[in-house]
């Protein structure tokens, strides 16, 4: 739990990751370092999808735009990470691959009926 003075002078936020973002340490890393830009730093993680960040509150606009990066963003997205396209084509795959085989089964039935014929 937190005390006033905790929180007094902070600003906090939560960044999720679409699928396990933060479970390798590498990962973890590259997002703090990516936060760090804007000021955040890791408060606490919840579990491989969640982490709480802190930053002192800007005084400045300059200081709020910080270097590019959304520094309110909630969401961490980055489809060039390899675990990501895996995600993608499994997803992918699931949706089109029985849509495929439905159209092959009944191509193949209608072939044969009337060859039959």
């Amino acid at each position: 739990m937190y005390n006033a003075d905790d929180l007094n002078g902070y600003e906090f936020k939560i960044l999720r990751g679409y699928f396990p973002s933060f479970n390798k340490p590498e990962a973890l890393r590259k997002a703090l370092t990516e936060e760090a830009q804007n000021g955040w730093e890791l408060l606490e993680k919840f579990d491989n999808n969640r982490i709480r960040l802190k930053r002192h509150k800007p005084n400045t606009i300059d200081a709020m735009i910080g270097t590019g990066l959304d520094p309110y963003r909630s969401r961490r997205t980055d489809w060039r990470d390899p675990e990501a396209r895996k995600t993608r084509l499994w997803i992918i795959l699931a949706i089109v691959g029985p849509i495929v085989f439905a159209l092959l089964l009944t191509v193949t039935i209608l072939l044969v009926v009337f060859a039959a014929v």
